[in-house]
This record gives structure tokens, sequence and C-alpha cells, in this order.
């Protein structure tokens, strides 16, 4: 556990080059301009600036349009986030077959649940299943449009409960947040930010606390000219070292 802890405080380091850090911004909107392997992206410059501070209000601005059950509103426009939002307990618990999955990391550190994601999910093999209880705004994450920027005001800017998926979408950026408290401790009940098929995305001086599992997911479908790219190449490089 302590070489983890290492690598997490190097890795961090290392990611205020490609634009992840955990540091959150000061008392206004970050405007700097962006750098590294997603710099070419420009999310929503020269679109509608809209400030939020509901949930329902932020789920329509960043997609204002479905189609087949996927968001392909394209329309430039900055969502910025201010305080704190709250999807939490806005769609009930749920329940669903999994197991107790063990520590990730030892003790005191607890153990996780797991959420079999379907009936032929193996992760629960040679565990002795159980109802696993879950809220379900986590399991639902916010889609984003094409040509989007998400932008924390000042220190503060949380969306709590409740993670943001980019699915068949291009030039998108999430900028100065914080995502908290999406199913803390239980493995396939929400991620930060998931990506899949999607291309020019930047992520920067985001903050992540009390996840499931994952900050940011992808592996869904390549992507192309995101940062992630370049922050797996450097976490396996120092791995090696």
């Amino acid at each position: 556990m302590k070489h983890i802890k290492r690598s997490l405080r190097v890795l961090g380091g290392l990611a205020v080059v490609v634009g992840v850090s955990s540091v959150l911004g000061s008392n206004y909107v970050r405007s700097e301009a962006l750098n590294g392997f997603g710099s070419a992206a420009t999310g929503g410059l020269g679109g509608e600036v809209v400030q939020v501070r509901s949930t329902k209000a932020l789920k329509y601005e960043l997609c204002r349009s479905y189609s087949f059950g996927r968001c392909n509103d394209s329309s430039p426009r900055e969502i910025q986030v201010a305080g704190t939002i709250d999807f939490t307990g806005t769609e009930g618990q749920g329940e669903g077959q999994g197991c107790q999955y063990g520590r990730a990391c030892s003790a005191p550190y607890k153990s996780e649940s797991l959420l079999l994601i379907d009936g032929n999910d193996a992760h629960c093999d040679g565990k002795e299943k159980t109802l696993v209880g879950f809220d379900r705004a986590g399991k639902h994450p916010l889609e984003i449009g094409s040509n989007k920027t998400v932008i924390g005001v000042g220190p503060s800017a949380t969306i709590k409960g409740k993670g943001l998926r980019l699915n068949g979408v291009s030039n998108v950026v999430i900028r100065n947040l914080t995502i908290s408290d999406i199913n803390q401790g239980m493995i396939f009940a929400g991620d930060a930010i998931a990506i899949a098929r999607a291309d020019l995305v930047w992520i920067d001086h985001n903050r992540f606390h009390n996840i499931g599992r994952q900050m940011i997911a992808g592996g869904l479908g390549p992507t192309t000219y995101d940062f992630l790219e370049r922050l797996r190449w450097q976490r396996y490089l120092f791995l090696l070292l």
C-alpha cells in the first residue's frame, strides 16, 4: 500500500504537465491556454455561456438533445458550475446481485463491494453472492455533447453523486471541478469521468473525492487526441523505474 500511495503522489506531480491535477483553481474561472496532448481542444469556445446551480439545469445544459439514446447536441457551449450540485439520492436507492470483493489496499482500509454488470459477469465467481445496495444516481452519469466546456467557478465548484460520460463525442474540455461521492467503496457503480469513442478531450485541474473505484475510466472503444494516452505512458514509465 505504501508503494501505491507513493506512485499516486509522483504521478500527480507528472500529471500537471499533461493537464491533470488534484489542485483546485482560484476564485475565478480558469482561462489560461491549454497545453500538451489535448491542446487543440476548444470546447465551447465562441458559444453560449451559461451558469448552472441545480441538477436540472446542469443535466440540460450538458446535453440538450438525444438521438437513439446518445447525446447529439454539438452546439458550442460553456457550462459554468457554481457551488455544489448534489445528485445524491435524487434517483432513489437500488439493489443488485454482487459480492464483497475484498480489499484493494491492506488493512485498515475497508473492503470493497462489487455490483455485477449483468448475468454473465464472472467477477464474483468463487465468492459468496449477495444483494448490494447502491445510489442509483451514481450509476447513471451525465452525458456531455460535443463542443462543450464544463468549468467550475471558484474552488468550491462540485458535482456530487454523479459522474460525467463522453460517449462518441468530440472537442470537450473539463476544468476546475470537484467530482465526489459516487457510491464510495463500490466497484461498477459509477465513475467520475467515463470516456468511450471520444476525440479531442482536455481534462485539467480537477479533484476526485470518494469515488467508487475509477476516477477516469477509458478503454471502452478508441479515444484519440486526449490526455489519457500520455498519462498512461507516464504511469507505465514510472512503474518501470
